[in-house]
Formats: structure tokens, C-alpha cells, sequence
């Protein structure tokens, strides 16, 4: 299968169809749990292909079989990001993780870093 390498603005090529470990983009995903009012909803949501746009992607694998597996390989991934995030959900309770630079640093419940002074009387 070829490489598609592609140049980004300072001229250095990268590899155009690589992707991180599902576990990785998941775990990246969940430290937004409970920031800027993300909910697991609203991630998953993010992390989902929806159907219509899986339909254009296929329909663009089928037209052009170049690219097919690279198609057929993201839209696995992002299943296997949302199997990750949904463990990582379980496996903490529905709590979100706080992260600064990939440093844990709290854990919190989702919402109470959102919760107002009245209500945590």
C-alpha cells in the first residue's frame, strides 16, 4: 500500500494518512469530558462518522480504489476511538480526568468543575 506523503506550511513531509492508536485519540478526547460544557454525548457525537458522510466516503472509496483502504481504515478507527472512550467512561465511573501537557492532575466528576457556589451549598 503506498504512502502518501503530503508537505505542511514549513515544507517538512508527513505521512497524509497516519493515525495515532484509537487509545490514544480516546484518551485525548476524555480529558474534554466536562470542559467548555462537553458532555460524553457531545464527544461521542465528535468521534462518530455519521451515517450520510459514511456513505460519501464509501461511495469515494468505491470511485477511487486507491484510496479505499486508507477510507475503510479511518472509518474503523474512529469505531475503535469510540470503543476506548466508552471504556475509559466505564472504567472511571463518568468522571472526567483534568489534563495539563498530557500531566494528569485531578480527577473530578463531570459537571462539578461547572457547578455553581449556590448549588454546592
Amino acid at each position: 500500500m503506498p504512502h502518501y506523503l503530503s508537505r505542511n506550511e514549513s515544507g517538512t513531509e508527513y505521512q497524509a494518512w497516519s493515525l495515532p492508536p484509537p487509545r490514544v485519540e480516546a484518551k485525548a478526547l476524555f480529558t474534554m469530558l466536562g470542559r467548555n460544557g462537553d458532555t460524553k454525548e457531545s464527544l461521542l457525537k465528535l468521534i462518530r462518522v455519521a451515517p450520510r458522510e459514511q456513505a460519501a466516503l464509501r461511495e469515494c472509496a468505491a470511485r477511487c480504489h486507491e484510496l479505499s483502504g486508507h477510507i475503510e481504515r479511518a472509518l474503523r478507527f474512529r469505531e475503535k476511538v469510540e470503543e476506548e472512550f466508552k471504556a475509559l467512561y466505564r472504567q472511571n465511573g463518568g468522571h472526567g480526568i483534568l489534563a495539563k501537557a498530557g500531566v494528569l492532575l485531578a480527577e473530578v466528576e463531570v459537571g462539578a468543575a461547572n457547578e455553581s457556589p449556590r448549588s454546592q451549598q
